[in-house]
């Protein structure tokens, strides 16, 4: 891949791959490094950014994944911008494989929702390359909903219900609004508790 991509270092599925590998090994910062790159090279490519998406919510499950991303570490993000301009503009000098030379940092919120809402982004990105796609809205209601988002999750839901969907798609729709209403009873519940009040 080293070899592919610095004999074309303009080509966003090499980096897509790349990412992919990377992620494979648990060399996160690498994965999302590429995966940025690729993004950066052809902004067009719906599956790169639902692959972001994949990556940030796996990330927001598990903390000691984002406490090992180097380029994360203390409170601080990263811009990909130089290391692509860097890499791209200069391939021989193999800048991709020495990246964290490159690295500009900013301060971020070390949270797993912070994890979570560049997940939103991403998918939100996706949609809005291929919107007829259902399954890119439905892990977006999934998303909003692990945000708490609740009125927004049954809104895409009810959306969706609106499109004639399949007897398949719209059995899945209902089971998902009947569990982000029994989420909110759930709530409501625990609320009154803290009155002594039984519902």
């Amino acid at each position: 891949m080293k070899k592919a991509i610095t004999l074309d270092p303009k080509n966003a599925e090499y980096y897509f791959s790349a990412s992919k590998y990377h992620w494979y090994l648990d060399k996160y910062d690498e994965a999302l490094l590429a995966l940025e790159v690729a993004i950066e090279l052809d902004s067009q490519i719906a599956k790169y950014y639902l692959l972001k998406y994949d990556y940030f919510l796996h990330i927001s499950a598990k903390k000691e994944i984002y406490n090992r991303l180097s380029l994360y570490n203390n409170g601080r993000g990263y811009s990909y911008t130089t290391i692509y301009n860097q890499f791209v503009l200069n391939p021989i000098q193999d800048l991709f494989w020495n990246y964290s030379t490159f690295v500009q940092y900013k301060t971020i919120d070390m949270t797993s929702s912070h994890f979570v809402e560049k997940a939103l982004e991403a998918i939100n990105q996706a949609i809005k390359l291929d919107p007829e796609n259902f399954e890119y809205q439905i892990k977006k209601g999934e998303t909003l909903l692990r945000l708490n988002r609740h009125n927004e999750v049954i809104a895409i839901y009810d959306q969706l219900l609106g499109l004639n969907p399949s007897f398949q798609q719209r059995k899945q729709l209902y089971q998902l609004k009947v569990a982000v209403y029994n989420t909110l009873l759930e709530q409501i519940r625990s609320e009154a508790k803290l009155y002594r009040i039984e519902l």
